[in-house]
């Protein structure tokens, strides 16, 4: 649920998207440098687990205490956020970017906005109240997912396509997460909510890594440590942290445009640092998918005005 703010958090607000749009944008990037060098499960595991150490320490510091944080909002919400939003979607997204370049593991994981709105319709029963616009984008955002992948992957190896449908599953995961957080009302312990989340789905990683064995190919290297200390500060500690800050106080449409600006940054960083590149084709999946963003969350923007009047 979203509730009403008073006049001085629009600022906050503005400066929490501009996190989530830089510092988001950044990480398919670190991603890809990272899963160069260490197994995906290890990369994501080892992030998500000492961030989550981290946001403990300083919840604990900051004065919050675990009495204010009800074992039932753990249960019911930490956990299945952890497992969905950490565990899985960022697990997928990792085991996929060891063959999907950075830009393109953005713009598909760009979709994720598609899906929240998409979700919240069926999840909530909005149906009824879902304007034409949206719809009309929905099904053009998949037209674009369609125009970006479809003349690729028949001629490219499994290993690819394989890692193109983990990042589509990532994002569906990634939208899950999100509606199911916004059927709770925010926590009064963010840090600590936040650290519960990561060291849970952080820990389901790195049990995956173990079962898997994927301990006997990881070796410290300066490439591994640089990606997942980057990943950890500024991708989990920080953008993670104001994401479940921004939740609960904003629409799912609007929080979609995170997914709207990150592609755009990934692009031009994986070009800057990597060389990546697109082809025509590429940049034409990118524009509708893109113009199909704007159009669902202009839809969605103007019913709730429509609706406040």
């Amino acid at each position: 649920m979203t509730e009403d703010l008073p006049a001085s958090h629009p600022r906050r607000i503005l400066f929490a998207y501009l996190v989530l749009y830089l510092v988001w944008g950044s990480t398919y990037l670190g991603i890809r440098i990272g899963v160069m060098s260490w197994p995906p499960a290890i990369l994501a595991g080892l992030r998500f687990t000492v961030a989550g150490g981290i946001l403990l320490a300083l919840g604990a510091f900051r004065g919050e205490t675990w009495r204010a944080l009800p074992l039932s909002w753990i249960l019911r919400c930490g956990l299945p956020m952890g497992t969905l939003l950490i565990a899985i979607s960022n697990g997928l997204l990792c085991w996929g970017e060891q063959w999907v370049p950075s830009n393109l593991s953005a713009l598909i994981g760009a979709t994720s906005a598609l899906w929240i709105v998409g979700l919240e319709t069926v999840w909530m029963r909005r149906a009824a109240r879902i304007p034409r616009g949206s719809w009309l984008g929905l099904i053009l955002g998949l037209l674009g997912v369609g125009v970006l992948l479809g003349t690729h992957l028949g001629r490219l190896n499994p290993a690819y396509r394989t890692g193109v449908a983990a990042i589509l599953a990532a994002s569906f995961f990634w939208a899950l997460g999100t509606v199911w957080g916004r059927r709770f009302a925010r926590s009064e312990t963010p840090l600590l909510s936040s650290g519960v989340q990561m060291l849970w789905g952080g820990g389901l990683l790195l049990a995956v890594a173990t079962t898997t064995g994927d301990w006997a190919d990881w070796h410290w290297n300066g490439q591994g440590l640089w990606a997942v200390s980057y990943l950890c500060l500024m991708g989990s500690c920080l953008a993670y942290t104001v994401y479940l800050w921004l939740i609960p106080r904003t629409s799912p449409a609007r929080i979609g445009t995170i997914s709207y600006i990150n592609p755009v940054v990934a692009v031009v960083l994986g070009w800057l640092v990597l060389g990546e590149t697109l082809d025509g084709i590429q940049l034409l999946g990118m524009g509708v998918i893109l113009v199909s963003i704007f159009w669902v969350i202009r839809a969605d923007r103007s019913r709730t005005q429509s609706v406040s009047n």
